[in-house]
């Protein structure tokens, strides 16, 4: 959140992140086995819903790559690859 570390979630242990703020702005994240996406945010325009999911299998195809991200509520996702 605004270039901060929020949380770290492994991918082996899925869950739904709510990251709620103290401006009223709400994102929820969904982390599964294989990857994240946006399920709802309260930005106006839901580009960060609209990236779909990132995957151990697709970041390296996807235009944003490893990232989901939701510039109105300054909150980024980024799915951690290592080689």
């Amino acid at each position: 959140i605004d270039g901060r570390e929020y949380k770290r979630v492994p991918l082996s242990a899925p869950q739904t992140v709510t990251v709620e703020q103290e401006n009223g702005c709400v994102n929820v994240i969904e982390v599964s086995d294989h990857g994240a996406v946006m399920l709802s945010s309260t930005c106006d325009n839901q580009l960060c819903v609209d990236m779909g999911e990132v995957t151990v299998d697709n970041w390296e195809t996807r235009p944003n790559q490893q990232f989901i991200i939701c510039l109105p509520n300054r909150v980024g996702v980024e799915l951690a690859v290592t080689q």
